[in-house]
């Protein structure tokens, strides 16, 4: 997450010199906002899965060691 972090200092770092206009910086701005609600839900969505591939695993496992009694 770090690494985001500077990425997205750099980004911003980047529009506040390179913006033409007080409009283009504010959507520019917008824009990084939706990005890191978008990375954010990806990493939800990451763990949520993760807790569900844990899930599966156990219950192979348990199935597994069922049938080897």
């Amino acid at each position: 997450m770090e690494s985001l972090e500077i990425l997205e200092r750099k980004i911003r770092e980047y529009v506040d010199k390179n913006a033409k206009t007080a409009e283009e910086h504010n959507r520019l701005l917008e824009e990084i906002k939706v990005l890191r609600e978008n990375v954010a839900s990806l990493e939800a969505e990451k763990e949520r899965l993760g807790t569900r591939v844990d899930n599966m695993i156990r219950i192979i496992e348990q199935h597994l060691g069922e049938e080897s009694v």
